[in-house]
């Protein structure tokens, strides 16, 4: 598994504003509510779909390059 190919398909597919990587994680994605964020290994990217075909697409280039997808709410609280 090549991370960098599938953030840059990813980032091809849906929009480079679109898709967050590395320092660029959000620290509320860091984690979740049952784990602490120290024993959590954090996410490679965020993706950001606007429509269920970017959803679509998101999917099938994670699954294409074995990366698996943990989804999240809104993070509303």
């Amino acid at each position: 598994m090549n991370e960098a190919t599938a953030i840059d398909a990813l980032r091809a597919a849906i929009g480079a504003g679109g898709v967050l990587a590395g320092d660029q994680v959000p620290s509320a994605h860091l984690g979740d509510w049952g784990i602490t964020v120290a024993a959590a290994a954090g996410p490679i990217a965020v993706a950001y779909p606007r429509s269920t075909a970017e959803v679509s697409a998101i999917l099938r280039i994670c699954h294409a390059h074995a990366i698996p997808v943990v989804p999240q709410g809104g993070l509303t609280g």
